[in-house]
């Protein structure tokens, strides 16, 4: 999502004058950087059972699959988008048909 392009004014300046332009390497080192906290956290929880780990992982590798769609679309890609999915027809070749839900 590129707020200065789609963003919509309600009040005050226009986005395009707010909104930085980000060039697709500061984005792709940002992502980096989420990826990398994201290993760390996981690897925190490994062997940990409990229900909060397990909704906190999940969460962890939805989240991997929204920062590895954005990198491909070269645009931050919301929660609510298809990230998930997206990464999984990719790792299983175009035959996957059950994609998951969002938790949340």
């Amino acid at each position: 999502m590129n707020i200065a392009e789609s963003g919509i004014t309600l009040w005050g300046q226009d986005a395009k004058r707010i909104a930085p332009h980000v060039s697709h390497e500061c984005l792709l080192e940002a992502l980096k950087l989420e990826l990398n906290y994201l290993k760390e956290d996981l690897a925190a929880n490994a062997g940990d059972r409990s229900d909060k780990a397990f909704v906190h992982n999940a969460y962890a590798v939805l989240t991997a699959c929204r920062i590895l769609y954005s990198a491909s679309q070269k645009a931050l890609a919301s929660t609510e988008c298809i990230a998930g999915r997206w990464k999984l027809f990719q790792l299983c070749g175009g035959r996957l048909f059950v994609a998951p839900r969002r938790i949340g």
